[in-house]
């Protein structure tokens, strides 16, 4: 998926608080596999995919994302705070 669209599907799931505005502190990284869908895209991450994590301060649970998608939103993540 092209990063500008990624960037679309970021903006509209801050401003509909599916995805919390937040600067990721602390990001945790493994292979993916585990049938996790990406918070952003929604897109199975595959086995051979490396899946990124991020704690949701909103309530502490754990947000999976693809590469591509959590720069995505951290990208739109900048843009809201410098508002």
């Amino acid at each position: 998926m092209p990063f500008v669209q990624l960037r679309e599907i970021a903006r509209e799931g801050l401003s509909q608080g599916r995805l919390p505005v937040v600067k990721a502190r602390h990001l945790k990284a493994g292979y993916g596999g585990f049938g996790n869908r990406c918070e952003l895209c929604g897109r199975q991450i595959e086995r051979a995919q490396v899946e990124y994590y991020v704690t949701d301060v909103r309530d502490g649970r754990s947000l999976p994302f693809h590469l591509f998608c959590h720069a995505a939103w951290q990208f739109e993540c900048d843009s809201v705070e410098m508002s």
